[in-house]
């Protein structure tokens, strides 16, 4: 993690539990300067939960919450400098749109000249602009949450928290909205965590990835070591990553698969070196399909057990003793279900990890 003094929030030992049963705990990251951050986890691990008492709307029941050094486990949420907005979105719906935005600046007692400036920036920056004098009814949900956005990044707060904030929009628009966030955090200075279930949002807008399961943040890292060095099956599923093959340790750089040897690249890099047994895992981007009978290292026999169509690449699902490995590979690929074949894991790309 970056020095405290690069640090704009700082999470220790934080934990929330409802009726008894613990949501999350034990959960420590910082969060640095302008840098954002993205948490992944299945519905119930305590995602949104955790949001909620880092700006304050929840109590935690051990842990604390500070920001640029300063504890806040005893301030009210409006005295927070954190924003938050909400997957419902809260927006007022007897104030126009305009009103809306400038809501937290008037309630600072902004001058009204100011007020109006920095509402007609952030309108225009989010293409809203033609809706000032218009109520939150009479807008589309996408409309609805741009004003969401304008409200919350226009007070530049110090971190800025946001529920699956981009969920409301079709594939296009989310596109446009990716860029428009990544300008709202450049212009507001703010530092940002998102909740999301959208890995590729994930790696696409954040720095950092932390994963909630069972209970813990399983893993905090950057998006690439999230990506590329999964600490645990749960997280490289998440990522997209559903190949996990078992694994006895021979020596520090080779480990044993069913009888056959597989190399890794530089076992001293990875984050569980000491495993005497475990899973390997290879990115379904990186698998190799083979001709049956290849001599190339890190090679395992296997056999196409299905084909899945995905536009701009052809997934082979192929079965490996008693695992499913999934490869991606080109749609101009002709291989069939039935097909006998070489799988080869390229040892850079070789990972292992807990089960």
């Amino acid at each position: 993690m970056a020095g405290m003094k690069n640090n704009v929030l700082s999470v220790r030992g934080l934990m929330k539990s409802f009726n008894g049963k613990p949501v999350f705990s034990g959960v420590d990251f910082d969060v640095g300067q302008r840098e954002i951050v993205a948490f992944l986890g299945a519905s119930g691990e305590g995602k949104t939960s955790l949001l909620k008492v880092i700006v304050g709307l929840l109590q935690p029941n051990a842990g604390s919450v500070a920001v640029n050094g300063r504890m806040l486990n005893d301030m009210p949420p409006e005295k927070r400098p954190i924003g938050m907005i909400f997957q419902d979105l809260t927006l007022f719906p007897f104030l126009t749109v305009h009103e809306n935005i400038a809501f937290g600046l008037r309630m600072q007692g902004v001058p009204r000249a100011e007020q109006n400036r920095r509402v007609d920036f952030f309108a225009n920056t989010l293409k809203i602009a033609d809706k000032l004098n218009d109520y939150p009814k009479t807008l589309s949900h996408g409309q609805q949450q741009r004003v969401a956005f304008a409200r919350t990044f226009i007070l530049n707060k110090a971190v800025v928290l946001l529920d699956e904030p981009f969920s409301a929009f079709d594939t296009h628009l989310r596109e446009d909205m990716y860029e428009v966030f990544r300008v709202l955090c450049e212009e507001s200075g703010s530092s940002a965590i998102l909740v999301t279930h959208n890995p590729v949002e994930a790696m696409m807008l954040s720095q950092k990835i932390g994963v909630l399961y069972d209970s813990s943040l399983l893993q905090f890292d950057s998006s690439l070591n999230v990506f590329h060095r999964p600490v645990h099956t749960a997280v490289a599923v998440l990522l997209g990553n559903k190949n996990a093959l078992s694994f006895r340790r021979i020596n520090e750089n080779t480990i044993e698969h069913n009888g056959k040897t597989i190399y890794l690249h530089d076992a001293s890099g990875q984050p569980h070196e000491t495993l005497q047994k475990g899973v390997f895992t290879c990115h379904p981007d990186f698998v190799d399909v083979l001709a049956p009978g290849s001599r190339k290292k890190n090679t395992l026999k296997g056999e196409i057990v299905a084909v899945k169509e995905r536009g701009s690449k052809r997934t082979m699902i192929i079965a490996v003793d008693d695992a499913r490995v999934h490869a991606n590979v080109s749609p101009q690929r002709k291989l069939s279900v039935g097909e006998q074949v070489a799988v080869h894991f390229p040892n850079e790309h070789v990972h292992i990890m807990r089960a």
